[in-house]
């Protein structure tokens, strides 16, 4: 073969081998330039991008901010117009006040202007202003019962004072002397002995009279004292003494109470209404009548009864008896026993109480509470005891007639002691 042609050969397979390689770097060299250009124009879009992300973030926090600004402003707003208001209420409230002080100062210095005029001025010559006591008395009475309708409780206490210490307050044995309050509004009053020594109410007479949350503390009823048809709604009665009868018909005592009191003469409830009402350390040296009276939930706490007590055709449900003293009565009285009768007395509570001379007639005492009660000379009769709770602590002369027993058996007689209410000790039928 010729030189030429092998050459030729050679050159052709040459070219064959170098053409594809120099394709490759070519295809190489275009891709590094495309990643250089699209990283070129990510950076160039970036800074743009940051920017506009940086704006939106800068725009939102600036709302949220002013938001808040915006928020606190009414916030503040809200508080200070809320404290203008309650400034101005409470202005206004005491304006109110001084003009109403005001106004009772003015009306009570009125009325006792009038009434001592009425009382120590003479028309001339010697000569009364009125024709007759009854007419002055009748003329107070109007005048003292239109202003109390008309003044608050601090004037109403000032005026049931000068009434007491002008000797016109309503007396029973001097009618045409003193003055007649019934209807009277004396609620809310309170009547509170000085340290010099304390308010002597003697023979008072308060009949029919609104003495709602009225109180009496250290005071002294002296004599026949009457409350009859009051309403005595929320009253109190602090270590305050009775020392005459004490007549309490139809009254309305429910809330009332009496703590540390004592009553000398015979007191009679008979009628009237004591829902709640509660005698805390209080002594009954006298007899105590309570004839068809309402005394559920009332409460005599260590208090002690001295005479006869009678309670009669009334409702004691859940009355508190606790550590109360029915103490022993002399033989020679004609009140010989402490005496329930025909009443309901479901779930009332002697626990630890002392009962002395005790009769219960005709009542229902079931779900009683006997625990810890010293019984002696104590009586059941037609009584209910079913269910009731019956612990008898000292030895005592109890009588039983024809009682259903705490076990719910019935016992037709018997002079033995019932001890709980799931067994009776030594009863015979």
């Amino acid at each position: 073969m010729p030189i030429r042609q092998v050459f030729q050969q050679k050159v052709q397979r040459q070219t064959r081998i170098d053409l594809p390689q120099k394709r490759n770097q070519g295809d190489s060299k275009l891709k590094r330039q495309r990643c250089l250009v699209w990283i070129k124009l990510a950076l160039s879009a970036s800074i743009p991008l940051m920017i506009a992300i940086f704006t939106v973030i800068s725009y939102i926090q600036t709302n949220e901010i002013n938001e808040r600004n915006r928020q606190k402003d009414i916030e503040i707003a809200n508080q200070t117009r809320l404290q203008e208001q309650q400034l101005a209420h409470e202005q206004h409230h005491e304006d109110q006040q001084q003009a109403d002080e005001l106004h009772y100062q003015t009306l009570f210095g009125n009325y006792i202007e009038e009434i001592s005029t009425a009382i120590y001025k003479q028309s001339g010559q010697n000569q009364s202003m009125f024709i007759n006591e009854d007419n002055k008395m009748l003329y107070i009475r109007r005048k003292t019962l239109l202003i109390l309708r008309s003044i608050d409780s601090d004037r109403k206490n000032q005026l049931f004072i000068f009434l007491y210490e002008n000797k016109l307050l309503p007396d029973a044995m001097k009618p045409n002397s003193t003055v007649d309050l019934t209807g009277a509004d004396l609620s809310n009053i309170i009547v509170k002995s000085p340290i010099t020594g304390k308010y002597n109410f003697s023979q008072l007479s308060l009949l029919s009279v609104n003495l709602m949350n009225s109180t009496f503390i250290n005071c002294i009823f002296d004599g026949q004292t009457d409350f009859n048809g009051s309403i005595l709604v929320d009253a109190q009665f602090v270590d305050t003494g009775f020392y005459g009868k004490l007549n309490a018909f139809s009254m309305d005592l429910t809330n009332a109470s009496f703590t540390g009191c004592h009553f000398h003469g015979q007191t009679d409830f008979s009628r009237s209404i004591l829902t709640n009402t509660h005698f805390i350390h209080t002594e009954f040296h006298e007899k105590l009548n309570a004839f068809s009276v309402n005394l559920t939930n009332a409460s005599f706490l260590n208090c002690q009864f001295w005479r006869g007590t009678h309670f009669n055709d009334s409702n004691l449900s859940t009355v508190n008896f606790q550590r109360t003293e029915f103490n022993c009565l002399d033989h020679d009285d004609d009140e010989r026993s402490h005496i329930f009768s025909q009443s309901s007395m479901v779930f009332i509570d002697f626990r630890e109480a002392h009962l002395c001379d005790v009769q219960f007639e005709g009542v229902d005492l079931s779900y009683a509470n006997f625990s810890e009660v010293k019984l002696l000379t104590v009586f059941f009769v037609n009584t209910n005891l079913s269910n009731s709770i019956v612990n008898i602590r000292s030895i005592g002369i109890s009588t039983l007639k024809n009682i259903v027993l705490p076990n719910g058996t019935w016992l037709i007689d018997s002079s033995n002691h019932v001890k709980n209410s799931d067994a009776e000790e030594n009863v015979t039928q």
